[in-house]
């Protein structure tokens, strides 16, 4: 689900191709989903944004 929850800031804030992408999760079961998961994205700086 969270596929749906992450669309609303992407596609407002559009930061465009990531930089760097890792997943990680627990033991995987040929039977059952992963225990925990987790997926790490660094976005492009954007050039368009005053900080």
């Amino acid at each position: 689900m969270v596929c749906h929850t992450a669309n609303l800031p992407f596609m407002t804030l559009l930061p465009g191709l990531p930089t760097r992408v890792q997943a990680v999760s627990s033991t995987v079961n040929s039977e059952t989903y992963s225990f925990r998961a987790a997926s790490l994205i660094d976005p492009p700086d954007r050039k368009d944004w005053e900080r």
